[in-house]
């Protein structure tokens, strides 16, 4: 294999880059919100302590069923080191269609936006799922004004991770992606891939090595 990718697998991908060039450009949203990689890194790790202090940790599923926004990238990187399954559900779904997801995935808890609240949270009642665990992304997108009953009742994010560490939890593991079906023969079917306790670095070594190579990707 190119020496190329390799490197890029032995830089650590996200976290590796996070480390080594903290304040090069990681995201930059439509909406004028911009992180370096230090800052994306440090919203991880809050948003992974924060699942934790929730009692939200490996082996646990977790839903995000928001619009494209920069905390879409921080929760997957944050259940990417927790160890958390991370099933990313489509925020213009029914409420009996994400209920469905929610149910067979035995959700633990579920992002939303402004713009899936009201939906994400009636499906996550239907389901079993405290309404204190839909967790309410707060990107800079074209405000919805929410109902003062439904603030009340979600969790914000902004007010979950304020608390919680920048630093990296003390224990990390690789999440996984939890794919569901298209449902061609009956109703979607969850994909559920075995974890390992490896590092998220480790883990991801194995696989961006041949994604760099399929798209000729190189380091930086």
């Amino acid at each position: 294999m190119d020496k190329r990718y390799v490197e890029i697998a032995d830089i650590g991908w996200f976290w590796g880059l996070a480390e080594a060039d903290p304040g090069r450009a990681a995201v930059v949203s439509e909406f004028e919100r911009a992180w370096t990689f230090g800052e994306l890194g440090g919203r991880v790790n809050k948003i992974s302590r924060a699942l934790g202090t929730m009692g939200i940790g490996a082996d646990a599923t977790v839903a995000l069923a928001v619009s494209n926004c920069a905390d879409f990238i921080a929760v997957q990187l944050a259940a990417g080191q927790s160890g958390i399954y991370l099933l990313s559900a489509n925020p213009k779904s029914t409420a009996g269609e994400l209920e469905y997801l929610f149910t067979d995935s035995r959700c633990a808890a579920v992002f939303a936006d402004s713009g899936s609240v009201e939906v994400v949270l009636a499906a996550a009642r239907a389901a079993g799922i405290a309404a204190s665990r839909v967790i309410l992304v707060n990107d800079p997108v074209p405000t919805i004004e929410l109902p003062a009953a439904t603030r009340a009742v979600v969790s914000d994010l902004d007010v979950l991770a304020a608390t919680e560490s920048a630093d990296p939890p003390e224990r990390r593991s690789a999440g996984r992606y939890l794919y569901y079906t298209s449902g061609t023969t009956g109703r979607p079917k969850g994909v559920h891939v075995p974890r390992t306790d490896q590092s998220p670095e480790d883990d991801a070594g194995v696989w961006v090595a041949g994604f760099a190579g399929t798209f000729d990707l190189v380091p930086r």
